[in-house]
Formats: C-alpha cells, sequence, structure tokens
C-alpha cells in the first residue's frame, strides 16, 4: 500500500517499513466540520508539514467504559478559518 521510500524503515523510528493503514478515509470539500463519533478531549493539535505527511491534525483522547482509553486522529485538515 505504501511504496514511497519516505515510509520505508529507514524512515520510521520503529525502523519497520509501514505497509499497513489501520483507518479510515473520509474525503469532504475544504472547511467542512469534523465530528467525532465519540465524545472526547484534544489530546493532541499538530501542522506535520513534512511530504506525504498527516498535515494539520488533532488527535482526541475518548475513554469509554466499556472499551477503555483510546485516541483518533484526524488528518489532512486544513489551515484556513
Amino acid at each position: 500500500m505504501y511504496t514511497s521510500p519516505r515510509f520505508g524503515a529507514d524512515a520510521s523510528p520503529l525502523k519497520e517499513r509501514m505497509t499497513i493503514h489501520l483507518g479510515m478515509d473520509f474525503f469532504v470539500e475544504p472547511g467542512k466540520p469534523v465530528q467525532a463519533p465519540l465524545e472526547g478531549v484534544v489530546h493532541l493539535l499538530a501542522n506535520n508539514a513534512a511530504p506525504l505527511d498527516y498535515g494539520p491534525l488533532v488527535i482526541l483522547k475518548h475513554d469509554v467504559k466499556e472499551a477503555g482509553e483510546f485516541f483518533s486522529l484526524y488528518g489532512h485538515l486544513t489551515t484556513d478559518t
């Protein structure tokens, strides 16, 4: 799935090639609001501007009684307001 050398073992902090995408991609028009399916708190705001990276992103921390704690990432956002 990831064929660029930027996803190779030499580029990874874990020294492993990234080969699997563990997520779902949704495409919407720029400027549309993003809504999380579950309540959460902002864990991280960042702009990963390196080529092929997430760009502007938000990571939410969720704490669901039945499932425990987990995080969701919303990337490739826009900095335009």
